[in-house]
């Protein structure tokens, strides 16, 4: 896919040594993720990133992973605990997602921190 066709992206960072995971969209990563760690005194990592053609699609899937692990959101747009179970059910649900839609594909940015 090309990067000028992306114009959104669903991600889901994690503060580094804690049990803690921001699930969020955004247009920019790079900026997002200096966005979050400016707040925070610990490393902020992301822990997988999800590419959309369009805003409205990232937002609805954002929304879905949301609430499917409502049970586990601690505050806002932050949920605690999440486990290997858990990230295998959100790349189901992305591949299903992407089954409807040809040209989404997804890639993993855990080498993307601004500690590197």
């Amino acid at each position: 896919m090309e990067q000028n066709k992306i114009k959104a992206y669903v991600y889901i960072a994690n503060i580094k040594s804690s049990p803690f995971y921001k699930i969020g969209k955004t247009k920019d990563l790079e900026q997002r993720l200096k966005t979050i760690q400016c707040s925070n005194p610990l490393e902020i990592t992301y822990h997988k990133t999800y590419k959309f053609v369009t805003e409205l699609d990232a937002h609805r899937f954002e929304k879905k992973i949301q609430k499917k692990f409502n049970n586990k959101n601690v505050r806002l747009e932050w949920f605690a605990e999440l486990n290997n179970t858990d990230f295998a059910q959100i790349e189901e649900m992305y591949l299903k997602h992407a089954s409807k839609k040809l040209f989404y594909s997804f890639h993993n940015y855990r080498q993307l921190s601004l500690f590197n």
